[in-house]
């Protein structure tokens, strides 16, 4: 298969396949440079732009691909087990959201019910999740507000209604939920 001349996490075996084919010192540093600057190359023709050499685009047409290389997967399953600091009974009805900023800056929030087993599982996609930023749990209560969380289970009550995480330190974890008892009308 041939390398996608775009992906720059491969850019060591590009060189390699380029140097193989005897493309030009010359013309892969000027597509190293380009690459790197964010010019993206859809087909051999769009490197015209670059002035190389014609012998060398006839090569770099047969010994490399082009167009937007598919991202590698990498896709972590996380555990979140959910401990209530009140009334057992009245944890019903939580849902936990993950609220994250994507690569193309924007904000994304994903809830998931937490069932009777009090474990919730999150596939995230830690590509999608831009460098540099926090990713965000909090837990909402049946009526619709947010319940004060803590991470872990300390022995004092939570007070926060978010835990912020760095996308590098995700893990499964226990998170302990304020719980909010809920005032129901009696039967007549």
């Amino acid at each position: 298969m041939k390398e996608n001349i775009n992906n720059l996490q491969r850019s060591t075996e590009v060189r390699k396949a380029l140097v193989e084919k005897n493309v030009s010192e010359n013309t892969i540093g000027t597509i190293e440079k380009a690459l790197k600057n964010g010019l993206v190359f859809r087909r051999a023709a769009d490197l015209a732009i670059l002035n190389l050499p014609l012998a060398d685009v006839q090569i770099l047409e047969t010994a490399v691909g082009f167009g937007t290389p598919a991202p590698e997967a990498n896709v972590k399953t996380l555990e979140y087990t959910f401990v209530p600091d009140g009334n057992d009974d009245d944890f019903v009805g939580y849902q936990f959201f993950i609220t994250y900023i994507n690569r193309d800056k924007f904000s994304i929030s994903e809830s998931y019910p937490i069932e009777d087993s009090r474990v919730v599982y999150v596939d995230l996609d830690l590509n999608d999740i831009a460098a540099g930023t926090k990713v965000v749990y909090r837990v909402k209560t049946p009526p619709g507000d947010y319940a004060p969380v803590a991470l872990g289970n300390p022995q004092e009550s939570p007070v926060d209604e978010l835990i912020e995480v760095a996308n590098t330190a995700l893990a499964s974890a226990t998170i302990k939920v304020g719980v909010v008892s809920v005032d129901t009308a009696g039967n007549p």
